[in-house]
């Protein structure tokens, strides 16, 4: 069951950068940014770049599609 919710989850990815481009950051986030800026945690998205790896390079040397997002500062303390 988790495994399907987080599979209907990757389909939302244009939800998902909507809601980045809200926090001024380019770039794709497989991720709900509500979830990543409460946990600050990437590792749920670092393990989805890799899964979409191939769609994405198709995506950015074909159709110039956004990048995945690496990293995020989330605070300077």
């Amino acid at each position: 069951m988790v495994m399907r919710k987080q599979a209907v989850d990757c389909f939302r990815i244009d939800r998902h950068l909507a809601s980045v481009m809200e926090h001024g950051i380019t770039g794709v986030l497989y991720t709900p940014a509500a979830d990543v800026f409460e946990t600050q945690d990437l590792s749920l998205h670092h393990r989805r770049c890799m899964i979409f790896f191939p769609a994405n390079w198709i995506d950015q040397f074909l159709f110039g599609g956004d990048a995945p997002i690496q990293s995020i500062m989330f605070s300077l303390h």
